[in-house]
Formats: C-alpha cells, structure tokens, sequence
C-alpha cells in the first residue's frame, strides 16, 4: 500500500512538472521588451546602441518583407537583427562537442510591430540559457546577457 502511495505521488509530480514546463518555457527561453520608440525607431536605435557595445550587425533582416514576397500579407513589420560577438562565437566553438551551438549563430534579436501598433524587442534569454551549461558556454553566454542588456538601455525596457 506504501509503495502505490509514493508511485502515485511520484507520477503525479512528474505530471505536474512537465505541464509546469510546458507551460513555462517559452516566457523563460524569451525576453519581450517593450520598446519606448517607434518601429523604424527602434530597429536605428537598435543597430547603434549594439554596435556601439562591441555587437557586429552582419545583417538586418525584413520578414515583413519576405512574407509579402511570397505572397502572404497579414504581417506587421517585423525585422531581426543578427547580433555576433566573434570573439564570444569562437571561445563556444573552439570546443567541438560545442559547435551544434552555431546554429544560434549569430543571435537573432527580433523588433516587431504587434497588432496595437505597440513595439517590442524580442531575445533569447541567454542569461536562463547559460544555466544549462557550463565553463565557456555559461560564462560567454552570461558576457552576452550583460552586453544585450547595454544594448537595450534606452531602447526597451
């Protein structure tokens, strides 16, 4: 009888935490930062204030733009900014056991339009990311928290 009591309460422990991590998990991987600025605002405010802060901007992308071109309309603007820290990047992928990573590479940081007109800032949470992982990983991962938070000073809060 006392082992169908700790089984029962076992699985539904088990239960509740994998609804608590559904559940949860999107709002800790993102960040959502509400913007003070306009769209275009934001998006120049954006690229400067990164760039300022040791980020490289290889390229700002328009998904606005390239759903219109496929032909799908219903889109507010929305337009990512490839942030990259080289020297961040290469200290993860010196590893190989590291190099899967590169696929978050460079970081995209996303400002978007929500149907209210209303601006955001959108990001990995890498300062949560960096507590699933270790030496390297976590310390340039929380480097690159700390550098995203400058970046948005001003901008989004």
């Amino acid at each position: 009888m006392m082992f169908l009591v700790f089984l029962g309460g076992l699985l539904l422990g088990l239960a509740a935490m994998g609804i608590l991590v559904k559940t949860m998990m999107p709002a800790m991987m993102f960040a959502r930062h509400k913007s003070t600025l306009g769209f275009d605002e934001t998006v120049a405010a954006l690229d400067e204030s990164a760039r300022d802060k040791g980020w490289k901007i290889p390229e700002i992308r328009d998904l606005q733009q390239d759903y219109r071109e496929a032909g799908l309309e219903e889109m507010t603007r929305v337009k990512i900014l490839y942030f990259c820290n080289p020297q961040g990047g290469y200290r993860i992928l010196a590893d190989d056991r590291h190099k899967p990573m590169s696929v978050m590479m460079p970081m995209g940081v996303s400002v978007f339009e929500a149907r209210d007109g209303q601006v955001y800032v959108a990001a990995m949470n890498l300062g949560t990311m960096s507590m699933m992982f270790g030496g390297t990983v976590r310390q340039v991962l929380q480097e690159g928290a700390e550098n995203l938070k400058k970046s948005l000073a001003g901008i989004a809060g």
